[in-house]
């Protein structure tokens, strides 16, 4: 299992690729959609402060503000 700092802004940053077991977290709400590629229609999305992931989900992240920072521990499955 690690534990990492991942810096978002408005341009989605993938933080799963189906592979891994992750929480995410982040002191705002941050954006997400699920996807293979990085998501181009950036209307379409969910929104939280934290998220539990299981595979086969291919995370993507972006957020609202210019720039905020995620912390996501993940393990292998």
């Amino acid at each position: 299992m690690s534990t990492s700092k991942v810096k978002i802004g408005p341009t989605p940053v993938q933080v799963t690729d189906g592979s891994v077991n992750a929480f995410i977290t982040c002191k705002n709400r941050f954006l997400f959609a699920d996807s293979p590629v990085a998501p181009t229609d950036l209307t379409a999305f969910h929104s939280a402060y934290e998220l539990s992931v299981n595979p086969p989900y291919q995370i993507w992240v972006w957020s609202s503000l210019a720039e905020d920072t995620l912390v996501v521990t993940s393990q292998t499955v």
